[in-house]
């Protein structure tokens, strides 16, 4: 039986710290597994995609997410501009890694709060609804 046809595709994982490239090509594959599994870089790899039930719209210049179902009937959810962007992300499924490195390419993060910000996003909104787990 044959598989189903999966569109290729590839994401950004970080290093782990203190092992180089060379290092980690050289490693058998049981014990890179575990060095991903100890440092938590295979839960790296998951994917995350908007709620189809949310559109994001830009209305007078303000961001909302507008539900499409009868759960918030008439209401509307405004996003900021940061908030828009991570939709706009999401709206084809990606990786947190994948979404940190297209904001770092977007923003400045004098504050370095970028990377922690978005796990945040991910968290709250995977257990609201808003953000879906999976491709």
């Amino acid at each position: 039986m044959k598989k189903p046809y999966e569109a290729p595709s590839f994401h950004l994982i970080p290093g782990v710290p203190g092992v180089s490239g060379d290092e980690l090509a050289a490693m058998s594959d049981e014990a890179l597994e575990k060095v991903l599994l100890d440092n938590g870089l295979l839960e790296q790899k998951k994917c995350y995609r908007a709620n189809p039930a949310f559109l994001l719209r830009e209305i007078a210049g303000e961001a909302l997410l507008m539900p499409t179902g009868t759960a918030m009937s008439g209401r509307m959810l405004p996003v900021t501009e940061t908030a828009a962007f991570i939709w706009r992300q999401l709206e084809t499924p990606k990786t947190v890694q994948d979404i940190i490195c297209a904001a770092r390419e977007a923003y400045t993060d004098e504050e370095n709060v970028l990377e922690a910000q978005i796990h945040e996003f991910i968290k709250e909104h995977t257990k609201s609804g808003l953000v879906l787990e999976g491709e």
